[in-house]
């Protein structure tokens, strides 16, 4: 801590910058936890020479090009190159010590996918500019330690994380998050359609918009890794079937609280950031995908569930109808025309006018005969029968287990 006092004492000591054309003046603002967090206010031209003596003053600023995001928690640079680096610097000092506490709490959270999130962490810190998969936190209980985790992430990476509300990432005005690398929204209710495109291009953008009151909006570098932590289970976000952005996890309730246990977790902070540093050895040390990791080392029933839920309806009941038809002749594939799948549901109470719109976005792969070809069936005319059915035309193929995937708690 002593150290990071004294290089923000040194920052300080500047005193007032020019920072391309306008005046800055930067101080440490007291926290409620008792730490200071660093503050960049504007200053006019005016305030400038009240405050500072003519002789003195061009002694007082340091001049910079512009600003420039560069995130760093290693080898830290405030400036880069005559650019004033907007990325905080580290909140903590890496120290040789114990962390067992937060390793209780990360296993207790992550369960047998502990060894993912210790690389996801490792990433996070010492490669920031690496694109991750966005982190969802659910659980039905609360009291699970979701929050816990955003308020220990926040220790660590300080004003480089912000948490918001489902409200405030809608808003159109985000200077309050964005460009930070760390975006925790807690209690994460995000259901529309647009809410999860957001999501999908802030995971993978290079750039983002960056839009406050009363000035223009601006394009800056997209770092930031998004975290949701939710109390529902099904439906958090929509995230459909196909997607490979998202890592879920199933959080349990804590069995024994413990009070002190964000305070312990943060003693253990530089201890962590030690390990991370210099002995941790990584699952996957080379990208396996754009987003590092590869889908299978954090596929969960919970992301599953959540595909499911995320469905379009009609998709889902054409699932469940299909899927009850194999079950009832035994089978684990069909293969139907749009005339017999419409028939078949008619049969069953469904009609669709919009039958063929449906499946052209079906989601995820439908093989489709481009023209009229021969293939065995289980349905003649509009009923299903019990030994397959040679004949001839433009059939879809249905595969079982790929239904069961689109139908919620299938």
């Amino acid at each position: 801590m002593k150290k990071i006092i004294a290089y923000w004492q040194t920052i300080l000591c500047f005193g007032i910058m020019l920072i391309g054309d306008q005046y800055f003046r930067l101080h440490l603002v007291p926290q409620p936890d008792g730490t200071k967090k660093p503050k960049l206010d504007k200053v006019s031209r005016a305030q400038v020479h009240d405050d500072y003596p003519k002789a003195s003053l061009r002694l007082k600023i340091k001049r910079f090009s512009g600003f420039v995001m560069f995130p760093q928690n290693v080898d830290y640079q405030q400036f880069v190159d005559g650019y004033y680096n907007l990325y905080d610097p580290p909140s903590i000092v890496p120290e040789s010590g114990c962390w067992d506490t937060i390793r209780k709490f990360l296993f207790h959270l992550f369960g047998p996918h502990l060894n993912v999130m210790l690389d996801y962490l490792y990433l996070l810190y010492l490669r920031p500019q690496q694109r991750l998969p966005v982190l969802v936190l659910i659980s039905k209980e609360r009291r699970t330690g979701k929050t816990t985790f955003l308020k220990l992430l926040s220790a660590w990476f300080g004003g480089n994380m912000a948490v918001a509300t489902n409200m405030s990432l809608r808003s159109q005005f985000n200077s309050d998050w964005a460009g930070k690398l760390i975006l925790g929204i807690d209690e994460a209710l995000l259901q529309r359609r647009q809410d999860s495109e957001m999501i999908k291009a802030m995971a993978t953008a290079d750039t983002m918009l960056l839009e406050a009151k009363g000035r223009d909006r601006i394009a800056v570098p997209n770092y930031t890794h998004i975290i949701l932590c939710s109390n529902n289970l099904n439906d958090p976000v929509l995230i459909d079937p196909e997607e490979d952005r998202y890592m879920v996890f199933e959080v349990p309730p804590i069995r024994e609280e413990d009070e002190g246990l964000l305070a312990k977790m943060k003693a253990e902070l530089p201890a962590f950031a030690w390990y991370l540093e210099r002995e941790h050895q990584m699952s996957f040390p080379m990208p396996q995908s754009r987003l590092w990791f590869p889908p299978s080392s954090y596929a969960t029933e919970a992301l599953n569930r959540i595909k499911r839920a995320s469905g379009d309806p009609e998709c889902q009941m054409i699932a469940e109808v299909l899927t009850n038809i194999m079950d009832e002749l035994g089978i684990d594939e069909i293969s139907m025309t749009i005339s017999d799948i419409q028939k078949v549901l008619q049969d069953r109470g469904f009609r669709y006018l919009r039958l063929s719109k449906i499946l052209r976005a079906w989601p995820g792969k439908l093989m489709h005969a481009a023209d009229n070809l021969t293939y065995y069936t289980f349905v003649q005319d509009g009923k299903l029968v019990k030994e397959p059915v040679k004949t001839t035309g433009r059939y879809y193929t249905f595969i079982y287990h790929d239904l069961v995937k689109l139908i919620p708690n299938g």
